[in-house]
């Protein structure tokens, strides 16, 4: 799969320099970054809760990141070309968002397998869609598995994943190894080779 990482990188670092050099006012940067990273933010709250629920939480989440953007700290360490502070910020605020929405709603783990509904689909192609994928991610994965395994999917890094959500790397490669053994292992269960 391939993921946007390079032009994420390329475009917030370009959006960043023009706004701190005062080529691009705060609402346009705003623009622009939104425009870079609207669909990323929408589906890491897709896979995670029901439309209407992602379509509030997204809107909390781009409110939360205008007000700081508006006092960006535009530190020197973070002007390298790797670096996405937006993008780890985001998903930061995403995933904090949706912790509180599952505590306002007294949900804080996926059904059990045992709990679930019997699969659809009892044949899948070699190649199972993204979205399958995520919705079976969401049902049978830990809340912390789906968080790295949605922010892998869209281009972060593990370093970036780690600082974003503060854990270690190892634990970010750990769950993300979770994820992906225990999708393996349901679709093997189903008759489906991954």
């Amino acid at each position: 799969m391939k993921t946007p990482s390079t032009r994420g990188q390329a475009g917030e670092q370009s959006i960043i320099r023009a706004r701190h050099s005062g080529g691009l006012s705060c609402e346009e940067s705003f623009r622009e970054l939104y425009d870079l990273y609207g669909r990323n933010v929408f589906s890491w709250l897709l896979v995670r809760v029901p439309r209407d629920q992602a379509e509030d939480l997204f809107q909390e989440v781009w409110t939360t990141f205008l007000v700081r953007w508006r006092d960006w700290d535009f530190r020197e360490d973070l002007a390298i070309s790797e670096a996405r502070p937006v993008l780890s910020f985001l998903f930061q605020t995403a995933s904090f968002m949706w912790k509180g929405h599952l505590r306002k709603h007294g949900r804080c783990e996926p059904l059990p397998e045992e709990e679930m509904e019997p699969a659809v689909h009892t044949q899948m192609d070699a190649r199972v869609e993204l979205g399958r994928c995520l919705d079976l991610a969401a049902k049978i994965c830990t809340s912390e598995e789906i968080e790295v395994l949605v922010a892998r999917l869209t281009g972060l890094s593990g370093a970036e994943i780690a600082q974003a959500l503060g854990i270690s790397e190892a634990v970010v490669d750990h769950r993300y190894r979770d994820a992906i053994g225990r999708l393996r292992r349901h679709l093997q269960s189903q008759g489906i080779k991954p």
